[in-house]
């Protein structure tokens, strides 16, 4: 068959398109689980959500065939009290209001009646009584087939000592949060996302690095001298 210069243009761009999937899928698939809304994406330990405000976190705590348990936390200090409503996808989920287990303020908790799809909880103390950054109450639910697109609804909230709605960080991101207050980020798995790892790379524990922005920066000039090969040899035949 004879192959014209169209041809042969036709076959050198469908070559790059091939490389610049290949080299652009890595960083998508990140991106898909740093977004993800299926609990089941996340590792125990994990910081999951935060409320519209940003001054609550949603933790996984435990996950098996048969139940997740979620872990709610203030980011506050001077906390003296909470609302939080969670949504979630109500099939196959199960929960009554002994699923919840309030923690540290130990004040006056309330539970509200559970619905498909929603679970709310209250909780506060006097003034007094408040406590910086506390553990708020561990909620557990039974599942079928795992907890998906479990989130606070944004009326959830904290108050202070004063009684008063506190209001947090306008942007914070949860993968740069860490469990204490050393401000570094390392899961159970080891991965390490502090602010000393390079912009566009993460540490996995075991030393080795992934630079995603990297590879793709090369693999698209890598196809950038494809074309322009292709090209010149295209001029030359021609």
């Amino acid at each position: 068959m004879t192959q014209t210069k169209s041809t042969k243009l036709l076959l050198v761009l469908t070559m790059v398109v091939v490389l610049m999937t290949a080299a652009t899928a890595p960083a998508m698939a990140a991106s898909v689980h740093a977004t993800a809304d299926t609990i089941q994406e996340a590792d125990e330990g994990e910081l999951i959500a935060t409320n519209a405000d940003n001054t609550m976190t949603l933790e996984l705590i435990e996950e098996d065939d048969e139940s997740v348990t979620v872990g709610i936390a203030s980011l506050a200090e001077d906390t003296a009290g909470f609302y939080a409503n969670l949504s979630y996808d109500g099939s196959d989920v199960v929960i009554t209001d002994n699923d919840i287990e309030f923690e540290d303020l130990d004040g006056i908790g309330n539970v509200g009646m559970p619905e498909e799809g929603h679970v709310a909880m209250t909780e506060s103390v006097t003034g007094d009584n408040s406590l910086d950054k506390p553990k708020l109450a561990m909620v557990t639910f039974t599942v079928e087939d795992g907890l998906q697109e479990l989130e606070f609804v944004d009326d959830s909230h904290v108050t202070g000592s004063d009684a008063e709605r506190i209001e947090g960080e306008d942007d914070i991101d949860i993968t740069e949060m860490s469990e204490g207050d050393d401000g570094e980020s390392a899961g159970e798995n080891g991965t390490d996302t502090s602010a000393d790892n390079e912009e566009g790379s993460t540490d996995d524990g075991n030393g080795e690095e992934n630079g995603l922005p990297g590879f793709t920066a090369l693999a698209a000039l890598g196809a950038l001298v494809i074309v322009l090969i292709a090209l010149g040899s295209i001029t030359r035949q021609e």
